[in-house]
């Protein structure tokens, strides 16, 4: 994510080796604490690193 700024679900999951159902919780969960923003809605969904904190 660093590299690129940003990452979808599916990138997440690949990395993290994880179901799709757990890739989602942490997401959320990351951006519940604002360390990442979601940007998008649907499939069109991606993630950033939130750089304010």
């Amino acid at each position: 994510m660093r590299n690129q700024g940003s990452i979808t679900r599916r990138q997440a999951q690949d990395i993290l080796g994880v179901g799709q159902s757990r890739t989602l919780k942490i997401l959320k969960k990351m951006t519940a604490e604002k360390l990442i923003l979601q940007v998008g809605k649907g499939k069109n969904v991606e993630y950033h690193l939130n750089k304010v904190k």
